[in-house]
């Protein structure tokens, strides 16, 4: 098993499985790893009635450092290896307001198939052999579904 480590962003903190590696979790508490957005979400007022949709959560660097100032967050990651490491790290932390989905994001409610590439961002939808089944779900769906009023969107996709 890897190594777990404490993240402490903006005074923020989690704990991850250290899957991706020191260089990236070094970058992300330095500020150096998709900072606009962080900048950005810290300075939305009244965070705290809405849901926070996180569409490719990859292992949950943005689920986690948003999770203690929503309500809410759907976080939706296709991948069936990284949905399985942002599985075992919400197991760390004490979160009880996150819902975690293997699935994608599409214009129609369907099964889908999905592949993993040879890197991360080779991941892509394929008719070829090989790759595995997923749900894929509108986004009118999911904001159905949770009862979301309010929400907050990130998307961050390969693809």
């Amino acid at each position: 098993m890897n190594e777990v480590l404490k993240i402490n962003k903006n005074n923020t903190t989690f704990k991850v499985y250290n899957f991706k590696g020191d260089i990236f979790w070094n970058k992300y508490q330095n500020n150096e790893w998709e900072n606009d957005f962080f900048l950005y979400f810290d300075k939305i007022k009244d965070k705290k009635i809405k849901t926070f949709i996180d569409v490719g959560a990859s292992d949950g660097p943005v689920t986690f450092y948003c999770a203690s100032k929503v309500l809410q967050i759907i976080s939706i990651e296709p991948s069936e290896i990284i949905f399985n490491h942002l599985k075992k790290n919400l197991l760390l932390n004490n979160f009880n307001n996150i819902n975690i989905l293997q699935a994608a994001i599409g214009t129609e409610n369907k099964k889908t198939k999905f592949i993993n590439g040879e890197e991360f961002s080779d991941i892509m939808f394929v008719t070829e052999k090989g790759g595995y089944y997923i749900n894929m779900f509108k986004l009118s769906e999911i904001i159905k579904k949770y009862k979301i009023k309010k929400f907050i969107l990130k998307i961050d996709i390969e693809g």
